[in-house]
Parts: C-alpha cells; sequence; structure tokens
C-alpha cells in the first residue's frame, strides 16, 4: 500500500495547505505537517485543515510548533531549541499520510540540514505545488532540478491559482515531470468545494 505522499512547494505562500486541503478532502489520508512556524501570529496549517475538513481527516501532530514566523532553524533558535533531523519518525497507520513541508525545498531546518533532507529521509513520493506568477518557470524547474540531483521520487506538479497554459507546457517540456493539474481559486472554501475540485481536477491522482 502506498504510505502517502509529500507536498512540497517552489516557495512560501504557494499554496501548499490549499492543495493538501483539496487532496485530504478527496481521498481522506491522514495529515501530518512536521514543522510549523508563526503560530504566534496565525492559525497553525493543520488547525486551519482540521477546521474546514472537520472529523473526516486524521490529523498528527507537529513534531515542532514554532512561534517565529520564519525558518525553522532560525525560529527554532529563537526558542533555544536545536531540530535533528533523527527527531522525526513517519507516524505509522493503515491510512496513506499527506505530509507537508514548510515553505520550499531548501528551508534550513537546523546548521547541517534542509527540508529536503527530512523529506529524504521520510522517503515518500513527493508532489510539487506551483503557481505561475512571473518567474515562476524558472522557480519550479529550478526546485525539480534540486528533487532530480537527490534522486527523489517526484508524483509531479499541481499548479494553483494562476493559469498559465503556455508555462504549464514549457515546464512539463524541460522538466519531464507529470502534471497532475491545475485548482483554480476557489469562491467559497469548505469541504464540499473541495471535495467537488478534487473530482474536477485531480482525480487522477
Amino acid at each position: 500500500m502506498n504510505k502517502g505522499f509529500i507536498v512540497s512547494g517552489i516557495h512560501t505562500n504557494v499554496g501548499k495547505t490549499f492543495v493538501s486541503a483539496v487532496l485530504l478532502a478527496g481521498t481522506n489520508w491522514d495529515y501530518w505537517k512536521p514543522i510549523q512556524t508563526g503560530i504566534a501570529t496565525e492559525t497553525s496549517d493543520t488547525q486551519w485543515l482540521k477546521n474546514i475538513l472537520g472529523k473526516n481527516i486524521h490529523f498528527y501532530p507537529e513534531r515542532y510548533a514554532l512561534p517565529l514566523p520564519a525558518s525553522p532553524n532560525i525560529a527554532a533558535d529563537e526558542q533555544n531549541i536545536i531540530i535533528s533531523i533523527h527527531d522525526f519518525v513517519l507516524p505509522s497507520s493503515n491510512n496513506p499520510i499527506l505530509v507537508e513541508g514548510a515553505g520550499g525545498l531548501l528551508v534550513p531546518i537546523n546548521q547541517q540540514h534542509l527540508l529536503i533532507d527530512l523529506f529524504q529521509k521520510l522517503d515518500l513520493p513527493l508532489i510539487l505545488v506551483s503557481d505561475l506568477y512571473l518567474g515562476a518557470i524558472n522557480h519550479t524547474l529550478l526546485s525539480i532540478e534540486v528533487l532530480k540531483s537527490r534522486k527523489m521520487n517526484i508524483k509531479g506538479i499541481i499548479f494553483n491559482k494562476t493559469e498559465d497554459i503556455p508555462a504549464m507546457k514549457i515546464i512539463e517540456h524541460y522538466s519531464g515531470v507529470k502534471n497532475l493539474g491545475f485548482i483554480p481559486k476557489l469562491e467559497k472554501i469548505g469541504f464540499s468545494s473541495l471535495k467537488s475540485a478534487f473530482d474536477k481536477y485531480l482525480s487522477e491522482i
């Protein structure tokens, strides 16, 4: 059985949590965000998803939930904490687990490791989220090059917010990575609208 997927993005605020919500509404996978920063200034991604998806999904607590809205290494340092890559173990479940990253792939978690090192340790196929703003072709292809250099299993790309078919085709052409679908901005976000978005745009995952 597939143990699950990692959801990462080409940068912060690209829509990883929204895409995760669509995937969870359509699949009923479990959810785990190993590292959350910025809990002093906003609702955690886990709590936001709980508010929308309710009891339909099983949520695992963050291994680290840090107040400062910064990269994990800086947020941990502010709390006099050192994050160790050995602190993370994929939760045991009979259900696939969606693991959401924090920021992009090369976000530091300590003085020796980046988030991509944690992803390699968890050893799950990765879904990359992209938003096609000006410059996103470069950012998406760079992210894919990094994943390929680490020989990671890339499930595909989900495009979010901005539909740009020529840009999507360019990214597919140069990367060779599958386009898993485009999710437009939803007028209302709730379980039913997220499930409908999955059925309409991502049902082949």
